[in-house]
């Protein structure tokens, strides 16, 4: 029986992809090379890396390229279902099984943390505490035009209380941005579906998707 230690937990309205209800983020010194686990395209990584890494004259030690194989090996072994991502140097391993977790965590990679998945509104919908608005509409990225930002500007002022909108969005929309392209996880919370029909005619590539809100007791 699994010992380990969660040390987070994320509300959500789904498990991660679906599927998995723990996630554990760990660090490895060029972790990027796990992208395939294949030990002979590890080897070709890593060889291709230090083609340019001795510009720098530097290079990846031994010691994390035996590790590297070594991991490599772990997350073949592994029996239970799982989903690997690779940022840079971490690497999360999304599962249900905590022992396979520890196990890992045993190896050379270090376990920086774990979470738990804790399911507390239906899915597809926005879980607050103390919700003011009834809908909230995701933005999709791309890059709006000097108008279309204004307009969506003069658009929110002109709600008051009816609308409110994300806090990336509201520093996008504002005299001191220097961004060009607006995030995905940007939004505008409202009350009347009405307001997503306006959105889209002021913008047609702006309305990703909306959800409702609902409230959640934690």
């Amino acid at each position: 029986m699994s010992t380990l230690q969660i040390s987070n937990t994320e509300d959500r309205d789904d498990l991660y992809y679906g599927l998995y209800q723990y996630q554990a983020r760990f660090w490895l010194s060029e972790a990027s090379c796990l992208r395939e686990l294949d030990h002979d395209k590890i080897d070709k990584v890593i060889a291709w890396r230090h083609t340019w890494l001795q510009y720098r004259r530097v290079s990846i030690s031994q010691g994390a390229i035996e590790d590297l194989h070594t991991v490599c090996g772990q997350l073949q072994a592994l029996e239970n279902p799982y989903k690997k991502v690779i940022y840079q140097n971490y690497i999360y391993i999304y599962t249900n099984s905590t022992e396979d977790i520890a196990a890992l965590g045993a190896g050379p990679l270090n376990l920086r943390s774990t979470t738990r998945v804790n399911i507390t509104h239906p899915k597809d919908t926005v879980g607050l505490q103390n919700p003011r608005h009834k809908f909230r509409t995701y933005v999709r990225s791309h890059k709006p035009t000097p108008e279309q930002c204004e307009n969506l500007a003069l658009f929110i002022s002109a709600a008051g209380t009816d609308v409110r909108p994300s806090p990336g969005l509201k520093e996008f929309l504002g005299p001191k941005n220097r961004r060009y392209w607006m995030s995905d996880y940007y939004f505008i919370d409202h009350n009347e579906m009405s307001m997503v029909t306006a959105l889209a005619l002021m913008n047609p590539k702006l309305v990703r998707k909306t959800m409702p809100i609902v409230k959640v007791n934690n």
